[in-house]
């Protein structure tokens, strides 16, 4: 998180999670991002034999700065693949 001359922006990168399976909510000064990393394809978990993603829901909260006038954020999604 940072802010630049006109905006507070926050970067998460968040491989393997899709746009759509993305939730966003601001409430008060906090600032929820949650999704569901899901494993993909017919293999089984217990047949890898290495696996440095975590899957499963995810959730994270930032507590945003009091400057921040939560009644006029705008803001939108980019998602790389």
């Amino acid at each position: 998180m940072y802010d630049d001359a006109q905006a507070l922006v926050l970067k998460l990168e968040i491989p393997g999670v899709k746009q759509e399976d993305i939730d966003v909510r601001l409430e008060n000064q906090t600032l929820t991002v949650k999704g569901e990393r899901k494993l993909e394809g017919d293999v089984k978990q217990e047949n890898f034999q290495r696996i440095e993603r975590r899957f499963g829901s995810f959730a994270r909260t930032f507590t945003l700065p009091q400057t921040v006038d939560t009644e006029n954020v705008t803001g939108w999604v980019r998602c790389w693949v």
